[in-house]
């Protein structure tokens, strides 16, 4: 059994906790210097976070020891640490009425999805930069004194909560595929590896974005998600993937080969960590075998057998098909389960179209509308409801002539 290391009780006192995720890092180093300015002693993961030591322990005292937590949205939304830091935050608010922040940086979307439990907390808009009353509202959320000119931003915003054009990140927003969630975690939970497939927009993306958040929620304390946008550029080379897995973890000084690689997950599951590595647009792989080679998967494989890793990947094209195109995947055609992705059952529909939602309820003619034209398709159903949602907050009465505004929309990205 892996010796748990033991770390000294006596701490610094932070005034908050920077939550973020690491691709927003320029950004955030940049706030932590304003409020450094205004003497605030600010806790920050890569100034704290001792090289050698367990870091799990370090970010869980961080939080305790901070007074407030400031969560941090920039253009990638949030990463599957920040929602777990944002998880134990919200915990203390509940327990010892810490003060949680849900701060928008700049470059974030023009709506933004703040997690459902952040939505009624007063919230601080940065996305017009650094500004001196933007750090003035940040200041008064953090000391709880009002700085002058400090102005509020509405703890509520109406927005449009049906989601097109981009995945579900957001965990609370994701509806049915209650089967396939199960048949996926089931295999996860004893570090077996799955596949996804199914056609162009029938929710793959998002369902590896819930598999990701969710895995320690659904699996245990010791699972940790990953996901990985093989679209990204910085996905696209072997040096660039297996630095974004590590990043994810949380690991420093990164392994940039794979035999390094895999010493360092074999050390990873030492210690008892369990990785679920989430690949999404896996069909990529065809198109860099140079990159990607026959070595790079049987790595994969022997460590997927070893259960020091488990995959989930997501596709068009089964493995067979992809090997047949040209990716060099051979080696995971045994230890990958299939689950193949189509329209929703019989009801999820329903559910999704009538499920109770803060920002949008439909009358019973416009529902049955959008349940009959949605066929049982996500990406139907989002559009549909996007649409009729517009409707009814412009007071619109039309609903044929949204509908069918809705329609072209749908023939628009999914073609005939």
């Amino acid at each position: 059994m892996a010796k748990i290391e033991k770390f000294e009780s006596s701490v610094i006192t932070f005034d908050t906790f920077l939550s973020h995720n690491s691709h927003d890092k320029p950004a955030v180093q940049r706030l932590a210097a304003l409020l450094r300015e205004r003497r605030f002693r600010v806790w920050l993961d890569e100034e704290q976070l001792v090289p050698g030591r367990l870091w799990q322990p370090l970010l869980e005292k961080g939080i305790q020891q901070s007074k407030t937590g400031a969560v941090l949205f920039g253009a990638d939304g949030m990463g599957p640490w920040e929602n777990e830091e944002m998880r134990s935050l919200l915990q203390q608010a509940v327990n010892e009425g810490k003060s949680v922040i849900p701060v928008i940086l700049p470059g974030a979307p023009d709506r933004p999805e703040l997690p459902m439990f952040l939505r009624t907390r007063t919230w601080v808009d940065l996305r017009d930069g650094f500004t001196d009353s933007g750090i003035d509202l940040l200041s008064w959320g953090i000391r709880g004194e009002k700085p002058p000119h400090a102005t509020p931003t509405a703890a509520v915003y109406s927005r449009n909560p049906f989601i097109v054009g981009v995945p579900i990140r957001n965990p609370n927003d994701f509806f049915g595929r209650k089967r396939e969630r199960r048949f996926c975690f089931d295999r996860l939970r004893g570090m077996q590896s799955v596949s996804i497939i199914g056609e162009r927009r029938i929710g793959k993306s998002s369902l590896l974005h819930y598999i990701s958040c969710k895995a320690t929620d659904e699996l245990g304390p010791s699972y940790r998600g990953v996901y990985i946008d093989l679209l990204s550029s910085r996905a696209r080379t072997l040096v660039g993937l297996l630095a974004a897995i590590q990043r994810q973890l949380g690991l420093t000084d990164l392994a940039a080969t794979l035999a390094d690689f895999e010493e360092r997950m074999e050390k990873v599951s030492g210690c008892g960590l369990r990785p679920i590595v989430a690949l999404d647009e896996l069909d990529l792989f065809a198109r860099y075998p140079q990159e990607f080679s026959q070595d790079f998967f049987e790595m994969l494989r022997a460590l997927g057998s070893a259960g020091k890793l488990a995959l989930v990947t997501a596709s068009k094209l089964g493995l067979r098909e992809l090997h047949d195109q040209g990716a060099l995947v051979s080696p995971l055609f045994n230890i990958m389960g299939i689950q193949k992705l189509g329209p929703f059952v019989e009801g999820e529909d329903i559910e999704f179209v009538t499920a109770l939602r803060e920002e949008a309820a439909f009358t019973d003619k416009q529902a049955l509308a959008i349940i009959h034209r949605g066929r049982r398709h996500p990406l139907r159903l989002q559009v549909l409801c996007s649409h009729a949602f517009a409707g009814n907050a412009e007071s619109e009465v039309d609903l044929a002539r949204l509908l069918e505004d809705a329609e072209a929309e749908i023939l628009a990205i999914l073609g005939a």
